[in-house]
């Protein structure tokens, strides 16, 4: 009688007779060794549970795959093959070969980037808006006016803080309005007789040819630089 090659299961001839005892002991072999192979696949796993998993895998540590082209057998595949493989997938597309693009996009809100303090603000020249005007005012009294014996003109100097001669043709003078009727209508009269105002360095020239004026009164000068 002969025995197979790995595990010596008994291999009856033809002129052997028939041995229950032969047959119960090719079945007690197989059912050892394939509790053997159970308990084993058994230890392994319960082996690789208990592994630490590996965060920063380097190029010579190997992955496992089950290689479809050849029969799924187990195979490894270094870590450095994978890499270069991730790499050789990433490529650029050209803007205009997109399909598919939308036509217009919803901007993010940035006005506070633009406004004063922002990190990209913008000047009133920047949008060609006018600046915000500055304001001065300043005090004709009564005592103030000078008579020029050249023009016959009554002349008042009095003291604009901010005011420049280089502001020329840019001011509008107004007068300050009071909420008492009969100073108003004073003052209006007074206004009314000043025939020209002059910007100086810090200072307001006005000129009244028809007169004296009877009454103190203030002035805003509205600057547009």
């Amino acid at each position: 009688m002969n025995t197979t090659t790995n595990y010596g299961l008994n291999l009856p001839e033809g002129s052997d007779y028939a041995d229950i005892a032969k047959l119960n002991e090719n079945a007690v072999a197989i059912d050892t060794q394939l509790k053997a192979n159970a308990d084993a696949a058994v230890a392994k796993e319960a082996a690789l549970k208990n592994q630490a998993a590996k965060v920063t895998p380097v190029d010579a540590d190997s992955v496992p795959v089950i290689d479809s082209a050849d029969a799924s057998k187990t195979k490894l595949v270094l870590w450095s093959s994978i890499k270069e493989l991730f790499a050789a997938a990433t490529h650029t597309h050209a803007w205009s070969a997109i399909t598919g693009k939308p036509s217009s996009y919803t901007p993010s809100a940035h006005a506070a980037t633009h406004k004063t303090g922002g990190t990209d603000a913008m000047t009133p020249a920047d949008i060609a808006a006018a600046t915000k005007p500055v304001i001065v005012t300043g005090t004709l009294t009564t005592a103030g006016w000078v008579l020029n014996s050249t023009n016959h003109c009554y002349e008042q100097t009095v003291a604009c803080a901010g005011l420049l001669a280089t502001d020329g043709k840019n001011i509008r003078v107004e007068q300050v309005g009071s909420t008492d009727s009969d100073a108003q209508a004073l003052t209006d009269a007074a206004y009314a007789m000043v025939d020209r105002f002059v910007c100086n360095d810090g200072s307001l020239y006005a000129r009244c040819p028809s007169g004296l004026p009877s009454v103190t009164f203030q002035v805003a000068v509205v600057i547009s630089r």
